[in-house]
């Protein structure tokens, strides 16, 4: 549990100093964190993009929504980004989204959206495996 919660905080701080700087990663998951020695580091930059904006047309929703789908992982992306509308803010709240289901897929080995609590179990079961996830719940 240790190491799980140094991992998300880690991620968390990449995440927060992402935004500091007016970006988002906007494709946190279990795949794009390494480990580097004692710390942990978020990598594939490849969805990033600038934010502290807001959505001003119905084109510039559609777009961002293309580019979500393209570029996001479904498991953890965030709900903004799959049905923004006109006047949306585009910002970092979706790493913070993705964050948690990052939390939840180190502890548990899959992420919330892929598993589910079955009654009287403090594990979850798989639902669903056909998106990325952690190799294995680290401990």
């Amino acid at each position: 549990p240790r190491e799980a919660a140094a991992a998300v905080a880690d991620v968390a701080a990449a995440v927060a100093a992402f935004a500091a700087a007016g970006y988002a990663h906007r494709d946190v998951k279990p795949d794009n964190v390494l480990r580097d020695g004692d710390r942990w580091a978020l990598c594939d930059l490849g969805s990033c993009a600038r934010v502290g904006f807001s959505l001003e047309s119905r084109r510039a929703c559609l777009e961002l929504q293309e580019e979500a789908a393209a570029g996001t992982t479904m498991p953890y992306r965030a709900p903004e980004l799959w049905a923004p509308e006109v006047g949306d803010a585009v910002d970092a709240r979706a790493d913070v989204w993705a964050v948690g289901a990052l939390g939840w897929a180190v502890a548990f080995g899959l992420s919330p959206f892929e598993s589910e609590l079955a009654p009287g179990r403090a594990a979850p079961r798989v639902v669903e495996c056909s998106h990325s996830r952690a190799r294995s719940p680290v401990r």
